[in-house]
């Protein structure tokens, strides 16, 4: 899988949508429809490069890519 990285919007994770395409420390995650079992208002992003699953605090700052590319080899 190719990852082409153009400049983000600073946006709070809890803005995001599902399917939504960020980064976040230098790693590009996608916003899922899973919530996090502790609470009913957090939702688990997959780490696309790894595929691990990790959740984020609604007021963290992440780099939102409104139309990200995602090319599949």
């Amino acid at each position: 899988m190719d990852i082409i990285i153009k400049q983000g919007n600073e946006v709070p994770y809890g803005d995001l949508a599902y399917g939504d395409v960020f980064q976040h420390k230098g790693k590009t995650y996608m916003l899922t429809d899973q919530r996090e079992e502790d609470t009913d208002d957090d939702y688990k992003s997959v780490n696309l490069e790894t595929g691990e699953m990790e959740i984020f605090g609604s007021k963290i700052v992440v780099h939102l890519y409104d139309r990200a590319t995602i090319t599949l080899d």
